[in-house]
């Protein structure tokens, strides 16, 4: 993965930035939100669970032979983001995409809004899990970014630490039904077994160097950015969300060329495409972010990049 260069910043150009503190990646993820106790979108009361796979996908969705799924989580420590602090592994009962979180509300997000986006975005989606030619027009990309950022948005809350999206950031997905304008959502067709059935997400906090100090936005240590990644069916699904205005990632030719970018739209898509991921591309892919904030230098503001 690359920086790239998006545009002018408080009258300087953009430039790379150290992060400080990687926080956790989780491959077959799960946990409940236990401490949610309002809707994470509209504020209201009454949490029933949001299935992390939407539940009309178990079709295409081979179930794990053994029933259970494995949490891993990897914390490094504050002052260097390269030193792992510590690993946690724990095994859970159920297949991964029986996964739900308690964090959305029954009757307006749950049953309502949410439930019409899943419905919408089924005839897109289903093409796309069997590997089934198909043309993802600009508004079928559009639903289906946005399907992205709720599922995405749900997933995050597993821990009120690590999430990164703002209340106005659900707010806009909530009430446009589009993914947030500074997000990177791609898509890659995958054959393997690995990622038929996957999740992984990796947060950290990114921050320029102003007079030979790491400087947080906002004064803050709050994560800012994520990538997530996830498998279904024949389906990979890949973002990148940095809430740092003005900057933008792209993936590096090496894996982005298997891949097709639904958001921001580029334009009309021929699927499948003819490229076909193995296990190793996505696990490369799952990790890109990784390695591009492992390359990246520290650099004052006042540096050119």
């Amino acid at each position: 993965m690359r920086f790239v260069r998006c545009g002018e910043c408080a009258g300087e150009s953009c430039i790379p930035l150290e992060f400080y503190s990687y926080v956790s990646f989780f491959i077959h993820w799960c946990l409940t939100a236990k401490e949610q106790r309002f809707c994470i979108f509209c504020g209201g009361p009454g949490l029933p669970g949001e299935h992390v796979w939407s539940e009309w996908t178990y079709q295409f969705v081979p179930k794990l032979p053994n029933g259970t799924h494995v949490k891993f989580t990897a914390d490094s420590v504050p002052h260097n983001p390269r030193i792992v602090e510590s690993y946690r592994s724990k095994s859970y009962q159920g297949d991964v995409n029986t996964i739900k979180l308690n964090v959305v509300c029954k009757t307006k997000c749950n049953n309502g809004w949410m439930s019409k986006l899943d419905e919408r975005v089924r005839p897109i989606l289903i093409p796309l899990l069997r590997a089934e030619p198909t043309v993802l027009t600009k508004d079928k990309q559009t639903v289906l970014a946005a399907w992205v950022a709720m599922k995405a948005m749900v997933c995050e809350h597993y821990e009120q630490v690590y999430v990164t999206s703002t209340q106005e950031h659900r707010n806009h997905v909530m009430e446009n039904q589009r993914a947030p304008d500074f997000w990177s959502i791609w898509i890659g067709h995958q054959r393997g077994n690995a990622w038929r059935t996957a999740f992984s997400r990796r947060t950290a906090t990114l921050g320029p160097i102003i007079d030979g100090k790491p400087t947080p936005p906002n004064g803050s240590y709050a994560k800012n950015t994520q990538s997530i990644t996830m498998g279904i069916g024949n389906l990979l699904i890949h973002l990148i969300a940095c809430s740092i205005p003005n900057f933008r990632f792209e993936m590096p030719y090496d894996t982005g060329r298997y891949l097709r970018r639904i958001w921001p739209i580029q334009g009309d898509l021929l699927w499948p495409p003819g490229s076909i991921l193995s296990d190793g591309d996505c696990e490369r892919i799952e990790h890109s972010m990784a390695r591009y904030l492992e390359s990246i230098p520290w650099a004052s503001s006042n540096d050119s990049g």
